[in-house]
């Protein structure tokens, strides 16, 4: 599918990302509106390691920028998805169509789209996956788009260091 239609794929992967992370987000705020406060104490998963824990994250990645203006960080998010997507595309007509590279950028950019939904409907991002991984030490808080970011980007540097073939062809002999 790549091969033939590398765009479509793409654009699959985006749109599948950021639809999955939006049901995801939509499923455990009605489970919030269900039983409201029971998953702002979480709800375990797997004991000792894995809960769900409903938390809103106004900034970026870990909470990064948290006291800045949502429009702002709306903004910002927007022109980094558009300029993202424009090199991408720039990357496909000049025939890039590994599914590593075109499969881990439509995770980056299907994660980022459902992260800037979040900011156009609710305001700020919402944040459910907690991850104990010691007892004294938790991961983050995060969402389905926010691991999609992350599997997209090793998936570009997994590209990067061991498909991009052009790159290496092409690249002055520094030695």
């Amino acid at each position: 599918m790549f091969k033939k239609n590398p765009a479509g794929a793409f654009v699959l992967f985006l749109l599948s990302v950021a639809v999955i992370d939006q049901l995801s987000k939509f499923y455990i705020l009605r489970l919030n509106a269900l039983d409201p406060g029971a998953l702002l104490s979480g709800i375990p998963i797997i004991i000792g390691f894995l809960e769900i824990t409903l938390t809103y994250n106004q900034g970026i990645i870990f909470g990064f920028l948290g006291n800045a203006n949502n429009l702002v960080i709306l903004t910002l998010n927007i022109f980094i998805l558009a300029g993202v997507f424009i090199f991408v595309a720039m990357d496909i007509k000049r025939g890039r169509t590994g599914l590593l590279y075109l499969g881990g950028f439509g995770l980056i950019l299907g994660g980022a789209l459902g992260n800037i939904l979040d900011r156009i409907i609710v305001g700020k991002v919402i944040d459910f996956i907690k991850v104990y991984i010691t007892s004294d030490f938790i991961w983050p808080i995060f969402n389905i788009a926010d691991s999609a970011i992350t599997v997209g980007i090793i998936l570009v540097f997994a590209d990067m260091i061991f498909f991009d073939r052009e790159s290496k062809i092409n690249a002055p002999d520094t030695a």
